[in-house]
């Protein structure tokens, strides 16, 4: 993030539909709209080993609606594979869910990892979120051209 950036945080919107939660994508989309992000980053969607057919069907379809609407909106996405993004931003050895928060903890002190104010314990969600959108603004930012100098 820039310097002096304070990143906020915030779990995706719940609803309820057909008595199911499900994403509330219509607060999403105007969250999207408002804020103006210049790129999403999205943890790439996988199964998992023991994960039921309904659990994996229900992730891919919630990743495809999310990945509809961003580029819908003609937003720039980027995906970033789980494993990677832990790779570079977590300590080995470690449990990945504790690990992730003492990371962005430590990364980002300003920070609530609370999904509410009523909450008393941190969400490894949350530190998640800061730490793929942290890997992925340096991935872009070694993309990006460096300017030579030349004036």
């Amino acid at each position: 993030m820039a310097p002096g950036f304070q990143p906020e945080t915030f779990p995706l919107p719940i609803t309820k539909f057909n008595n199911k939660k499900t994403y509330d994508l219509l607060r999403l989309r105007e969250y999207l709209v408002t804020s103006k992000p210049d790129v999403v980053i999205l943890e790439s969607a996988q199964a998992y080993p023991n994960q039921g057919s309904v659990s994996t069907f229900r992730t891919g379809e919630c990743y495809g609606q999310i990945t509809g609407l961003v580029i819908g909106l003609g937003i720039e996405l980027l995906y970033i594979h789980p494993k990677k993004w832990q790779a570079a931003m977590l300590p080995k050895n470690e449990d990945t869910k504790l690990a992730s928060i003492k990371t962005a903890k430590l990364l980002f002190p300003d920070t609530s990892l609370r999904r509410t104010p009523r909450c008393t314990t941190d969400c490894d969600g949350l530190s998640d979120s800061l730490l793929i959108a942290e890997y992925g603004r340096i991935l872009l930012d070694e993309a990006e051209p460096k300017n030579q100098g030349n004036a």
